[in-house]
């Protein structure tokens, strides 16, 4: 699985980089085809390559070009006859505050920034969710608390053997004067100490 940012993934593919974003916001792409961030205040995509161009694929399908002189059938609604006055769009709404300043009735910018920076983030999340699980759908991520239930009991036996060597083997190595017997005698035990690890299921 490769990741890449927008202008990679746009340059992997022979595409513009304009074409990626405008596939991201016409949901042509969406998670777990990519991640955002947030980093420095400023969204940050990463695109997984595989997802995203399975989704491009699947997403696009043939449209029609409408030829000149067509009529759209839903813009029918919006025409306006000769003799329809066309009237101005009223001016924004907008109240003082005790200090003087404009505000916006639909909220200030400040408002505006939090309400995006927390959906970015949202939407960071929820695609980094879609791809562990599709991770752990592939078995490429292992849950952490069953790794600890079959590591904890295995590390504690092996701890156990080798403490237990130099008890076991203090008479054989005392009466032992040969440099290489002595050297084999220990890397027996510790072997044999080790042989929990060689056995284990997980390694299988």
């Amino acid at each position: 699985m490769a990741e890449y940012s927008l202008r990679g993934y746009a340059k992997l593919t022979g595409r513009s980089l304009a074409g990626v974003q405008k596939a991201i916001e016409s949901g042509r792409l969406s998670p777990p085809a990519y991640a955002v961030e947030i980093k420095n205040g400023k969204k940050v995509y990463t695109v997984n390559s595989e997802i995203a161009s399975q989704q491009w694929s699947d997403n696009t399908g043939t449209r029609r070009t409408m030829t000149r002189g067509e009529i759209n059938p839903d813009k029918v609604g919006n025409l306006k006859t000769p003799s329809e006055k066309i009237k101005p769009n009223p001016p924004p709404v907008t109240t003082t505050s005790k200090h003087g300043k404009s505000i916006n009735e639909a909220g200030d910018s400040k408002t505006a920034n939090a309400y995006q920076t927390a959906r970015a983030i949202k939407e960071g999340a929820d695609a980094q969710i879609q791809l562990l699980k599709l991770k752990q759908m592939r078995g490429s991520l292992v849950d952490i608390e069953k790794l600890k239930a079959v590591l904890y009991p295995l590390a504690k036996g092996v701890t156990q053997n080798m403490m237990s060597i130099p008890s076991r083997i203090k008479l054989q190595l005392a009466a032992e004067l040969d440099p290489e017997k002595i050297d084999d005698i220990l890397t027996n035990e510790i072997k044999i100490a080790l042989r929990s690890i060689a056995n284990a299921d997980f390694l299988k």
